[in-house]
């Protein structure tokens, strides 16, 4: 995120387009930081870019194994207490 923090001040070098917002989700979300992902949408959004289809189904799908990941060991934990 200090890249991204970087990258997006007023004064940086670099023009943020798409390419980069998607560079940014996809290496968030393999890296499991859902949330942080999320906040790069909404500054892609709030820059008037749309999230095109392919990363929106990225997205979506991370945080869904992510959350499936937190079931299972929830699930796992209650179990031993039985």
């Amino acid at each position: 995120m200090k890249l991204f923090n970087w990258m997006s001040r007023l004064d940086s070098p670099f023009a943020l387009d798409s390419v980069v917002y998607a560079i940014m989700v996809s290496g968030l979300c393999r890296n499991a930081m859902i949330l942080e992902a999320l906040k790069v949408v909404r500054a892609m959004m709030g820059a008037n870019m749309v999230p095109g289809p392919e990363l929106r189904t990225q997205v979506y799908r991370d945080n869904y194994q992510l959350d499936r990941v937190e079931l299972i060991t929830v699930s796992e934990a209650c179990s031993l207490l039985v």
